[in-house]
């Protein structure tokens, strides 16, 4: 960019000098004319003086005569004064205008000398720019030529038949041609034949104005592939593609580091093949490797495309998924102890550290682990010995104390807090009594007086305690009698139950109120057991329903659901009865007059104090109008509102499904890609209103001529595609296609207009054609492109359009 600058500012100088001279020429010749025109006029004042006083002479004798009587001395007078006087004048008049003229030209002449000197500067100076383009001229051309010589690409020119013109040393070297040797050759001599097409399709596509890059591999002198990586530009002189630029990266080396990772990877597979460590590579949660180890230690034969959390515990999900997304690529986790589930169901401990990785391109994790079961079995029981029973006292939530003839020697958390103490310190020596509610003194005492031999279990009785603060609470209290460091002792378990006393008490004060309230809702309540039987079901049922709540009670809750719900029904109530956790779920009722009503029921699980599950709560309101908005929002949602046919949605999904049959039964069909010709004249010159119903009776009459299996939908606009699966041979779509044409030569009549329109059909076949939904509409749509092309209202097939371009020179 420097040099340029530097270029332009010189030719700026260079012109502005030669104005200059043009100019000093110019005010040359427009002096010269000045002199020259300045003597001329001089000339003719003198003349046209000499001119009247010769006029004088003559007329002036006349006067004279007159004047003068005698005749010799007028002759005498009247000769020499006229003569005289004309020529004194005229002499005087020559010398006073020459004077004028002679300054006119010193200053000319002083013009003249200072115009030369500046010509003479000025051309210096031109000198001087005309060597300094010159010198950057050849600047310039020494850059280019070694970009050109010592690039480590190879560089080279075709012309416009592919014959080569020039190149560069590195593609000498490559090649291991001289230049002269492939000069004017084409340079499809050198491309290795799998490449040859779409190195000349490239090649094309350059001549054609749009540079290209690709990948081609030619062969060496010496016979030997080089693989490129190649780059076309087009040559362009005064807007014109004269050739092509080639450059190309000599790929050998990359190629070469590809083998040499492979064999690398070769090796480290073999590293984790017989690894005695189980190795599992998973993606997105699903197994995609895993080495011996891991088979033998889960007892599989072949987990992949399993769930990798299939055989890790429940329990350790979340911290697996939680490792796995908190680790970056190529850090290592450290190992860490979960259940692993081997396939026979055995849960075994295992160490397990991950990595994040990358897997045949793709992000994966790499999971490690080694079975610790016998270790853990081990140490767990080690630790089970020492810790049994602290543990089950010490961690127990239910209260246990230890009392000696009455006074307590232990307690654990849950009883320290149960009876409003804060240390188990506040609790020693104190006698069990003084925490015994007044009218159950007796009985506790009684208790203690039957204290003799271990081993005794005591019946589980209800009874009132008083804690420190003065608080009153009710408890389920048992026990048992042991040895307390050799003397007798009791130990007792205490279950507090106020809370369940209150809630009983408050169940009974509000089931009246609520039973007044189910009574009176539009809701459906009903309380089914754990056995699917109705056991109470509230007024509502006669009002949404039509029958009477009696009907419903004690028979099967699902014995009046629709026939195509009852399975999934009874799925979820099952699944309700094991998790014990609140369901959702929708189905249909049937209605005393006959009909089908849907209904939403919300199953809630009621749970005893024990955790035992008594009955479920189901609460149902009517859903039939959502139900059926739902279905028409589905309808909408998959075809096209205009005209009713399946959108583009619907058509990919029955394209995606017709070409899974067809692979799995090797069947055979057709898509077909057709348009109206000319609808947008239509559309612009009648209104969008007569061009919407064109659409729809379009549709219309295209469907009518299709099979029942057969579908037609808009993609948008004027653009319809139709499937036709399970042809026999391609004719068959031909004469669908044919039937369709000729249906639309009848004129269309809409409103007070009649006219006429054309159509014009693609097809491609599966598998001939292609034999993915992507390749099947976009071939199909290629050879609509081409029925256009040749004059509309025909049918193309992307296989005669293959055939064609093939066959053409």
């Amino acid at each position: 960019m420097v040099f340029g600058n530097a270029t332009t500012a010189r030719l700026l100088r260079e012109n502005r000098i030669v104005n200059r001279l043009w100019h000093l020429k110019d005010s040359m010749v427009n002096s010269s004319k000045h002199f020259f025109s300045f003597n001329v006029v001089a000339l003719k004042i003198t003349l046209l003086y000499a001119i009247i006083g010769s006029v004088w002479i003559f007329f002036s004798d006349q006067l004279l005569e007159h004047m003068v009587t005698n005749p010799e001395l007028l002759i005498t007078f009247g000769a020499l004064k006229e003569w005289f006087f004309v020529i004194i004048a005229s002499v005087l008049l020559f010398v006073l205008v020459s004077r004028g003229m002679i300054r006119d030209k010193k200053h000319f002449i002083r013009i003249l000398e200072k115009s030369e000197q500046e010509i003479k500067e000025s051309l210096k100076e031109l000198s001087d720019v005309n060597r300094a383009l010159e010198e950057a001229l050849l600047e310039s051309e020494e850059r280019h030529k070694s970009l050109f010589e010592y690039n480590f690409n190879s560089i080279y020119s075709l012309d416009l038949n592919g014959c080569l013109i020039e190149a560069n040393p590195t593609f000498e070297r490559v090649t291991g041609y001289a230049i002269d040797e492939l000069r004017g050759k084409p340079f499809e001599t050198l491309v290795v034949p799998h490449y040859l097409e779409s190195t000349k399709e490239k090649f094309k596509k350059t001549v054609q104005g749009e540079a290209q890059r690709y990948e081609s591999v030619i062969h060496h002198k010496e016979g030997y592939k080089i693989p490129l990586m190649v780059k076309n530009i087009p040559i362009i002189v005064n807007n014109e593609i004269v050739g092509v630029y080639g450059i190309a990266l000599d790929l050998t080396e990359a190629k070469n580091a590809e083998k040499a990772l492979k064999e690398s990877e070769e090796r480290y597979r073999k590293v984790v093949e017989l690894s005695p460590q189980g190795i599992v590579v998973h993606q997105e949660g699903k197994i995609v490797y895993a080495n011996q180890a891991a088979l033998k230690s889960m007892k599989e034969d072949n987990p992949i495309g399993q769930s990798i959390f299939s055989y890790i515990h429940d329990d350790y999900h979340k911290m697996s998924k939680q490792r796995i997304s908190e680790t970056a690529i190529g850090t290592l986790l450290p190992f860490t102890e979960m259940k692993l589930i081997r396939r026979d169901g055995v849960v075994i401990d295992a160490g397990v550290g991950e990595m994040s990785m990358s897997y045949e391109g793709s992000p994966a994790t790499l999971t490690m682990f080694r079975d610790v079961t016998e270790r853990k079995q081990v140490e767990s029981e080690l630790k089970e010995s020492e810790e049994r029973y602290r543990r089950l006292v010490e961690f127990s939530p239910e209260p246990i104390v230890v009392h000696v003839n009455g006074f307590i020697k232990y307690a654990n958390p849950a009883c320290i807090k149960l009876l409003g103490a804060t240390s188990l310190k506040e609790l020693m020596s104190k006698s069990i009594i003084d925490f015994a509610h007044p009218d159950y003194v007796n009985l506790v005492q009684e208790r203690i007086n039957r204290l003799k031999n271990a081993g005794i279990l005591l019946a589980p009785t209800q009874e009132k305690l008083v804690r420190l603060d003065g608080e009153i609470i009710n408890v389920e209290v048992t026990g048992i009698t042991l040895n307390h460091d050799g003397d007798p002792a009791l130990l007792m378990m205490i279950h507090d139950i106020t809370r369940r006393k209150k809630a009983e008490e408050a169940l009974r004060q509000s089931e009246e109120k609520y039973r007044l309230i189910a009574e009176n809702m539009t809701d459906l309540v009903g309380i089914v057991d754990v056995n699917g039987v109705v056991k109470y079901a509230s007024p509502s049922y006669q009002f949404v329903l039509g029958f009477p709540p009696e009907d419903y009670e004690g028979k099967g809750a699902f014995d009046l659901v629709h026939p195509d719900d009852i399975l999934h029904v009874q799925s979820q109530f099952k699944n309700m009865v094991m998790t014990k956790e609140n369901h959702i779920f929708e189905f249909r009722y049937k209605h005393i007059q006959g009909n089908w009503v849907w209904v939403e029921a919300k199953g809630t699980p009621v749970i005893d104090e024990s955790g035992n599950l008594i009955h479920f709560l189901m609460v149902a309101r009517e859903i039939t109008e959502r139900k059926l908005f739902e279905e028409k929002l589905s309808y909408m949602a998959y075809h096209d509102t205009l005209t009713g046919v399946p959108n583009r949605r619907l058509f990919q999904e029955r394209l995606e499904q017709c070409l899974k049959e067809a692979e799995r039964y090797k069947r055979r069909f057709a898509v077909m890609y057709m348009d109206m010709d000319k609808f947008k004249h239509i559309n612009d010159t009648l209104g969008h209103d007569i061009g919407d119903e064109l659409l729809k009776q379009f549709s219309k009459r295209v469907q009518s001529c299709l099979r029942e299996s057969d579908t037609i939908a808009r993609q948008g606009g004027d653009e319809f595609t139709i499937l036709l699966p399970e042809i026999k041979e391609e004719r068959d779509a031909l004469i669908i296609a044919e039937r369709i044409l000729t249906s639309l030569q009848a004129p269309w009549m809409i409103g007070e207009h009649v006219f006429r329109t054309t159509s014009s059909i693609g097809i491609s076949y599966y598998p001939t054609d292609g034999t993915s939904v992507g390749e099947l509409l976009k071939y199909a749509d290629a050879a609509l492109y081409e029925a256009k092309g040749i004059g509309r209202n025909n049918i193309k097939t992307y296989s005669a359009l293959s055939n064609n371009r093939k066959t053409s020179p």
